[in-house]
């Protein structure tokens, strides 16, 4: 029987919110950051809670993008996935549970990690006094072919149009009956890669390129943009 796993970059902050104006925006060009972010999939009659983390290395001058993530499900067990974007190459390269799969790839780059003003729901400061730190919140409403997907995001404005993603809260509906909770927080973030290796072939996927492996269940990883 088929599986339906997700595992979301989400969080919570309770904040005052002033309704303001921003314009779209997108993470530093070179960015690695790590999350930690916890979950549970609704099922009749059986729920199955998880928890993971995650780094993300994104480098917007090179075209390539990298999604290093470790689940573990309290009844499916462990779960590991590496996927490398290659916009340059054209190719994404995952490798679940040590196989690989080869698919092309279109588009310019992954913009996961962008904002758009239309999403924009207000302003926030964090903190106490003169200690604060300004924040956007922006709402989280969109479908795939499995999910239909809402919640709120906490967004740290840089300057200009660059921010940064700190968490997301989202919940996953299918035909409006619930299916799913998750959040986590993004931290540890670098303007810049601290190793270029990362966008290398993945060892397994070296000489491969075609599919390698049909897996046994179904992944979603809404905010990570993975279908596989």
């Amino acid at each position: 029987m088929e599986r339906k796993m997700m595992f979301l970059i989400t969080g919570v902050c309770t904040v005052l919110v002033v309704i303001g104006s921003v314009q779209n925006c997108c993470p530093p060009p070179k960015l690695e950051i790590k999350a930690v972010g916890s979950g549970v999939m609704i099922s009749t009659g059986s729920n199955d809670p998880y928890t993971g983390y995650s780094k993300i290395y994104h480098d917007e001058v090179n075209r390539k993008f990298v999604k290093d993530v470790f689940v573990k499900f309290e009844k499916a067990g462990p779960l590991t996935l590496f996927v490398l974007e290659d916009y340059a190459g054209g190719k994404q390269y995952t490798v679940l549970n040590g196989s690989c799969s080869v698919r092309p790839l279109t588009g310019d780059f992954n913009r996961q990690l962008c904002e758009s003003e239309s999403n924009y729901k207000g302003e926030m400061n964090l903190g106490l006094g003169n200690d604060v730190f300004p924040m956007n919140l922006y709402k989280r409403n969109y479908s795939n072919l499995d999910y239909d997907i809402s919640g709120d995001a906490m967004v740290f404005p840089i300057s200009g149009n660059r921010c940064l993603l700190q968490s997301e809260m989202i919940n996953a509906y299918k035909n409006s009956v619930f299916q799913a909770k998750e959040s986590a927080f993004l931290y540890d973030a670098k303007a810049s890669i601290c190793n270029s290796s990362i966008f290398d072939v993945p060892t397994q996927c070296q000489d491969r390129g075609t599919l390698r492996f049909k897996p046994h269940f179904n992944i979603q990883l809404h905010a990570l943009k993975i279908n596989i």
